[in-house]
């Protein structure tokens, strides 16, 4: 051991004895510990998983959350409004599917830039269905 890690390891163990150090060292405790529950929280949450799948006649939306529980929504091509509002939603670009009597949340996932162009592909593949149809 060179003697600049000895003389380290001993300035090290010099502040340990002071209870300033131990404050500070549960502080970053506390603190590591709050950064790993965000983390797992997060990588949970990753899970989330949204699957349209949109034929000539038929529209189905599936989306799985990180417990396993399944929501389910269909609707007929024809009848699906691609909405989104730019301002005044939850999120900015918020963007919703509307059809059958009801509103369904879709690409919660994605980034307010990716959106955008979600909807426009959607739109041209729900117009593309009808046209077929």
């Amino acid at each position: 051991m060179s003697i600049t890690a000895a003389l380290m390891a001993l300035s090290i163990l010099a502040l340990l004895d002071n209870g300033v150090m131990w404050i500070i060292a549960a502080a970053l405790r506390t603190a590591l510990i709050a950064i790993w529950v965000a983390l797992k929280a997060s990588w949970q949450r990753g899970t989330v998983r949204e699957e349209l799948e949109i034929w000539i006649d038929k529209v189905h939306l599936r989306r799985i959350g990180p417990d396993g529980s399944c929501q389910v929504w269909q609707a007929n091509p024809y009848w699906v409004d691609v909405e989104m509002q730019q301002t005044g939603g939850p999120v900015p670009n918020y963007l919703t599917l509307r059809g059958r009597r009801r509103t369904v949340e879709i690409g919660s996932l994605l980034s307010e830039q990716a959106r955008p162009e979600l909807a426009q592909d959607l739109q041209d593949t729900f117009l593309s269905a009808v046209k077929r149809s």
